[in-house]
């Protein structure tokens, strides 16, 4: 019995020596992960990322190449401004990309995490630019590119990953490569260098609307400025070139900026019920804010782009407007 007591204290210590033994080296490796993280803009910064992932493990396998169109329709809309299908199934080139991607996320195979934290050291030393990523628009590198985010993606024209892409690579783009979401601020500056068509202005009005109630404080500091930036080309049906100030013609298109209009035809008002009365130009056409929805133009988050058109407005607009001067119907 005391032998077996005796064996049993020894069998207790050298389980506690191992412990402690396995937790230096991880808290070693934890602190060689955090000062290379410090310096984000060293390149060498996303092999120590790496070093990170191999020391957690992998807890997802990566997902198979897709081969086939992807099946993500849904019926609900709200949904599909936020998850904006992409039925177009990987090319050739894309396929190849995602197999090169994925053979450098290998899963965890060393029992000790301070090996893979030295082996990515020494590949460090060797990195002179950031990890390459395939875009919508070509191969750029990772701190250039950009995932996707809530379907804000949507109005971004350049430096995009397709989300099938990132899908089939997840831990390559956010733990090697660091590829950071789609921000706000992006998509100012994409909004800032286009002119949306009017089916893509419509389709951001009713995003915006679905975005604010998940970042309530962005697109609250972020929505003036946006609808500063945001120009359309408008349609001839109720647009008046020679009236409009704010209207320039590109191409025989009418470019409208969308600060111009600071009220809306509110549902079952008077105007609504007569919608070919004439409007003042700060009112959102009629006919765009029927496309838009009233739904959407009365939600919260747009309380600073448009309000109700006032009676007031609309009748001191009307009681100078030709029509009531040429005594015309």
């Amino acid at each position: 019995v005391e032998r077996e007591k005796l064996e049993l204290e020894l069998e207790n210590e050298r389980e506690k020596m191992r412990k402690e033994s396995h937790d230096k080296h991880l808290q070693t490796a934890t602190e060689d992960i955090n000062d290379a993280e410090e310096e984000n803009d060293n390149p060498s910064g996303y092999f120590m990322s790496f070093a990170k992932y191999m020391a957690k493990g992998v807890k997802k396998k990566i997902n198979s190449v897709v081969n086939s169109v992807e099946q993500l329709f849904e019926d609900d809309y709200g949904t599909q401004l936020m998850h904006p299908p992409d039925p177009r199934p990987l090319s050739e080139e894309e396929r190849q990309a995602v197999l090169l991607m994925q053979a450098f996320c290998p899963s965890q195979s060393t029992p000790d995490p301070l090996v893979g934290t030295c082996l990515a050291q020494g590949f460090s030393r060797c990195l002179s630019t950031a990890p390459p990523v395939l875009t919508k628009s070509g191969v750029v590198q990772g701190n250039l590119a950009r995932l996707p985010c809530s379907g804000m993606e949507r109005y971004l024209k350049q430096n995009v990953v397709r989300n099938v892409v990132f899908k089939n690579a997840e831990e390559y783009h956010t733990v090697i490569a660091r590829v950071p979401k789609v921000s706000l601020e992006d998509l100012e500056n994409a909004l800032a260098d286009q002119i949306l068509e009017e089916s893509v202005l419509i389709t951001f009005i009713q995003w915006w609307t679905k975005y604010s109630r998940i970042d309530v404080r962005g697109t609250t500091m972020s929505g003036p400025t946006l609808k500063e930036m945001i120009r359309f080309y408008g349609s001839s049906s109720y647009c008046d070139i020679e009236n409009k100030a704010s209207s320039q013609s590109t191409e025989k298109r009418i470019v409208i900026a969308l600060k111009s209009f600071l009220f809306y035809v509110e549902k079952d008002s008077l105007l609504s019920k007569e919608p070919q009365l004439p409007l003042p130009e700060s009112v959102l056409p009629y006919e765009l804010g029927q496309k838009v929805g009233a739904s959407y133009l009365s939600d919260s988050s747009l309380r600073h782009w448009f309000s109700p058109v006032p009676m007031e407005i609309w009748a001191e607009f009307i009681s100078h407007h030709s029509a009531m001067n040429d005594a015309k119907p």
